[in-house]
């Protein structure tokens, strides 16, 4: 084969950060496709978790989606097909590519050159979307982060060669067999503790079918246009809530119970170094999944400016313990006084989200 081709109306989705790399290679896909990436937002619930058996009090953020991958796709009008890489990968992605179907390859960053923040330092799992080739230069047109975690997709080429080497190093590391654990992972990948750590979370955040193949191409299905109007996803959004609203609940109560538990931890003046380190982790991540929140409330509300103003708000406050928390666990300037703005801000939270949520399930 010989030739180049690169699909055209693809670009990289930098909206949001939803649970993790794979989604921004496929709500690429979506858009590309001309569909939405409401739907699969919107039977999502969002929810707080407060573990009461850790010693050390830690909030965390989580979402729940009642919907699978695969439904989503197919009530879109999405085709989504698993293939088995033959001897030579590249051979199939131009096949893929040839036929107007964009790719989306699982790799390890480990062997991508372009990717200067683990190349040949850290095995990482990654979902990598490829919408073209090149043979004369021997490259892939890809969409790729410059780092982990970050929305700064971009287009980009990758050698065949490193494209070989990432897929094989992605099946070896993190693909699994029969009745195969992640747990192989810790001999063959070989990392830093704290590093380790990070790729096991990741990795329970990955698509089970990843875990046994690790090549998907996308194209719409044949017959009848299918849409999904903003209303339908209304729809579904309220089901979803009103369904889960027990979960919702026990949510704002765990945070509040979060939050007189961390208050007792600043008045008994006694402040590990561990509760710095999980508070900036969970800050982090209940921030990314708040502006996943926004991102779809704006969407499905956008008469409803007083809501989403409450929402912007519980944002900037977590923002502000976010900074706080950082602060003291960078500087080493911890004392009783550095816990009265975080405190003042969490308890702000608590309140506004109580707020939110009533406001949220009044207009149902």
């Amino acid at each position: 084969m010989s030739g180049q081709k690169a699909l055209d109306n693809i670009g990289p989705f930098n909206d949001i950060f939803y649970k993790m790399c794979y989604y921004n290679a496929l709500f690429s896909v979506v858009n590309h496709l001309g569909k939405s990436v409401l739907p699969f937002l919107a039977s999502d619930v969002y929810a707080y978790n407060y573990d009461t058996n850790k010693n050390i009090p830690n909030i965390d953020f989580k979402i729940l989606s009642f919907k699978t991958d695969e439904q989503l796709l197919k009530e879109s009008g999405i085709v989504e097909e698993a293939k088995e890489p033959g001897y030579d990968v590249i051979e199939d992605i131009i096949e893929s590519i040839s036929a107007d179907k964009p790719v989306i390859l699982f790799v390890d960053c480990y062997y991508e050159s372009i990717r200067r923040d683990v190349y040949l330092k850290h095995h990482w799992p990654h979902s990598l979307l490829i919408y073209g080739y090149d043979e004369s230069k021997q490259v892939c047109n890809v969409i790729e982060h410059k780092y982990r975690d970050s929305l700064t997709y971009d287009k980009c080429t990758l050698s065949y060669l490193d494209t070989i080497n990432a897929l094989n190093g992605y099946m070896t590391n993190f693909m699994l067999e029969g009745d195969d654990t992640s747990a192989e992972y810790l001999e063959v990948v070989g990392t830093e503790k704290n590093s380790m750590a990070d790729l096991m979370r990741y990795l329970e955040t990955f698509p089970v079918k990843a875990r046994t193949k690790p090549y998907f191409e996308y194209s719409l299905a044949q017959g009848e246009e299918i849409s999904i109007s903003v209303e339908e996803c209304m729809k579904t959004f309220k089901e979803t809530l009103y369904n889960n609203r027990e979960v919702v609940d026990k949510g704002l109560e765990g945070l509040k119970l979060f939050v007189e538990n961390y208050k007792a931890l600043a008045n008994s003046e006694q402040f590990p170094a561990q509760t710095f380190e999980d508070l900036n982790s969970s800050t982090n991540n209940i921030l990314t999944i708040k502006q996943v929140e926004k991102y779809k409330m704006s969407q499905l509300l956008k008469d409803r400016a007083d809501i989403i103003g409450v929402l912007d708000e519980i944002i900037s406050n977590w923002g502000a313990v976010r900074a706080s928390v950082a602060k003291m666990m960078y500087s080493g300037a911890i004392n009783a006084n550095s816990f009265v703005f975080t405190v003042d801000k969490l308890e702000e939270i608590c309140h506004l989200e109580q707020k939110y949520n009533e406001m949220m399930f009044s207009s149902l």
